[in-house]
């Protein structure tokens, strides 16, 4: 059996499980068994900024990419300690697991279980996004007999780092893959990319299987805390939302904070009052979903050449995205929706509304008809459940975007019924 000392100092097992907060005895078993015969490497992390960290890798014999797991393992470790300070802890056992053992996921204070496929091609970043949902972990640990929105809130903030970090490492070079064999081998989809444009930094937070296999507490609510902190980036700014998290990391690590913690915490430090956002993301029960209930653009009967466009907004949700906890202000100095609207001359027309209404209508007169109606065009409200209803069209025809999702699908299904009647 080896020994690691790990963080505080404890004598560790193999499985870096120490006494007072190692998993049950029957699962430490598990692991023990699983990890005969593992190869041992052991490596220094040493940031330029921040505490050196001692890692201990366990390796599958055979594994398929054992360097690609140190090197994510390394660079996820590098990136999330810049935005979140170093680990309370100063050494880190990952053990690679097989698939279907029913451990891969399983994260301790100083351990973290991963599963990488036996198979996959240098294009896929299936191990990238599983070491950088697992590293978050690390960072938003959650005991198993905390309450439920300490579980969710945890689950969630560890969410939305690791979205965020698998979007920066694997800028342009992030595809969609597809598991095989029961997730035994991954193989990459190429035409469909995951690598977001320079110019356009939302998230997509469900693409991820690995990051959901990290969410232990209640989904519904860790998913939607995850688009709430996504969502407070679009409207603040990463800068604001990395100096909340990385000052609440310390908080989290010393007491028992709670969310309303961390609303009064962002709300503190950008001086403004986000309770509000916070009271409405958190409300479970509510559904954000703003829309366009119709939208209709006619000749003026009574001026020549002149026509008369309506665009008609609904909040269809119980829940509230207002902008501001100020009472209401009047429709042009509510900046929390924007209303877009496009007229066949390429005039372009901006609205805002603050969301309260349960309907609204705008109305234009002008020398051309209108084309194209949307509200909230640049999903800044990623809580938002239903964005089928955010734009209405009055252009016929087939559009660009929805030629390119077309091919891409199709693309997408030839490469998966080539690579399936080559496998099996």
């Amino acid at each position: 059996m080896l020994a690691i000392a790990i963080g505080c100092g404890s004598t560790m097992s193999a499985t870096g499980s120490a006494q007072s907060t190692g998993p049950a005895p029957a699962t430490r078993n598990a692991l023990d068994e699983l990890t005969r015969g593992y190869e041992v490497r052991d490596e220094l992390l040493a940031p330029a900024s921040g505490a050196s960290i001692q890692l201990r890798f366990l390796l599958k014999p055979n594994a398929a990419s054992p360097d690609r797991l140190i090197a994510a393992t390394r660079a996820a470790l590098t990136r999330l300690g810049e935005w979140h300070g170093s680990l309370p802890f100063t050494s880190l056992t990952v053990m690679d697991v097989p698939r279907g053992s029913g451990l891969a996921g399983m994260s301790l204070p100083g351990v973290m279980v991963v599963a990488t496929p036996m198979f996959n091609s240098a294009r896929d970043r299936t191990v990238e996004r599983t070491v950088y949902a697992a590293v978050a972990k690390q960072y938003w640990q959650v005991p198993p007999a905390s309450e439920s929105a300490r579980r969710w809130l945890g689950d969630g903030l560890a969410a939305y780092v690791a979205v965020r970090g698998i979007h920066e490492e694997l800028a342009q070079q992030h595809t969609a893959s597809v598991a095989l064999f029961g997730g035994r081998v991954s193989w990459p989809i190429g035409p469909l990319a995951w690598s977001l444009p320079a110019s356009d930094s939302r998230p997509r937070v469900r693409d991820f299987v690995e990051v959901d296999d990290l969410i232990t507490a209640p989904r519904t609510e860790a998913r939607r805390a995850a688009l709430a902190l996504h969502t407070l980036e679009r409207l603040l700014g990463w800068a604001a939302v990395q100096q909340a998290i990385e000052s609440f990391q310390g908080r989290w690590r010393s007491g028992d904070p709670s969310p309303a913690d961390f609303a009064a915490l962002i709300s503190e430090q950008r001086g403004i009052d986000l309770r509000w956002f916070f009271e409405e993301a958190f409300r479970f029960e509510a559904r954000f979903d703003y829309g366009i209930s119709s939208f209709s653009t006619e000749p003026d009967a009574s001026a020549p050449a002149q026509y008369e466009t309506r665009v008609s907004l609904q909040r269809s949700g119980e829940a509230v995205f207002a902008g501001t906890a100020e009472p209401r202000a009047p429709l042009q100095a509510a900046r929390s929706l924007k209303v877009q609207t496009r007229f066949a001359d390429g005039t372009l027309v901006q609205d805002w509304w603050d969301g309260r209404d349960a309907s609204l209508e705008l109305v234009y007169a002008g020398p051309s008809p209108a084309r194209v109606a949307s509200v909230d065009p640049a999903a800044m409200l990623l809580l938002d459940d239903n964005r089928a209803n955010n734009t209405r069209s009055l252009e016929a025809g087939f559009t660009e975007m929805g030629a390119w999702l077309t091919a891409s699908w199709l693309i997408w299904l030839q490469d998966v019924m080539l690579v399936s009647s080559a496998l099996l």
